[in-house]
C-alpha cells in the first residue's frame, strides 16, 4: 500500500519479481502494466512504461520511500502486501489465501489464460480487499472457489500452469 502523506491519496500497489529480461508487473488496484526500472548509478534509475521513460532518484528504506524526478517529489508509506506470505506457494502456481475471509469476486475461469500479476481471485477480509494474482504467464487450471465463499488462511483457491 502506498500512501502519499500530502495528498491524501492511497494505492494499493504491488511489485512482480523482476523477470529475465529485467521487466516486472505492476499493479495498481486492478491496473497492470509490464515496466521496467534500470539502476542508473547511485540512488539513479531508469523507469519505463507504456513507451514512456521517466529518470527517478529513489532513496529510502522499506517503510518509507523519496520518489523524484522532473515531475517532483513525495516520500510514500510502504507497508508489505500480505499475501507476499504465500510466496513459495505462489513460485508452484498455487494461489492460497493469505489470511481468513469471504471471495468477492472471481476474475478468471478454469482454463482461461492469465497473465502475472492478473488478479484471479478477491478476498474480504477485516475491511480489507485481498488480490490473489496470477504469480507468472500461464494457465488457470483449477479453481477451487466461488463468491460468497469463506475460506481459510492458507487455503489453495486456484492453481495456475505455465502455458
Amino acid at each position: 500500500m502506498l500512501k502519499t502523506p500530502g495528498r491524501g491519496g492511497e494505492w494499493p500497489v504491488r511489485f512482480s519479481q523482476r523477470a529475465v529480461d529485467g521487466s516486472l508487473m505492476l499493479a495498481i488496484g486492478d491496473q497492470n502494466e509490464r515496466a521496467t526500472l534500470t539502476p542508473l548509478g547511485g540512488a539513479r534509475h531508469l523507469f519505463e512504461c507504456r513507451g514512456r521513460a521517466l529518470e527517478l532518484i529513489i532513496v529510502g528504506d522499506v517503510q518509507h520511500a523519496e520518489v523524484a524526478s522532473t515531475l517532483g517529489s513525495d516520500v510514500f508509506s510502504c507497508s508489505p502486501y500480505l499475501s507476499g506470505a504465500a510466496g513459495d506457494a505462489a513460485a508452484s502456481g498455487q494461489l492460497g489465501a493469505p489470511m481468513m475471509g469471504r471471495v468477492v469476486a472471481v476474475k478468471a475461469e478454469a482454463g482461461s489464460n492469465v497473465v502475472g500479476g492478473q488478479t484471479v481471485v478477491v478476498l474480504e477480509s477485516m475491511k480489507m480487499e485481498l488480490h490473489l494474482q496470477a504469480p507468472f504467464d500461464g494457465t488457470l487450471t483449477s479453481l477451487r472457489c466461488k463468491v460468497g465463499d469463506m475460506v481459510e488462511r492458507h487455503q489453495v483457491l486456484a492453481e495456475v500452469a505455465v502455458a
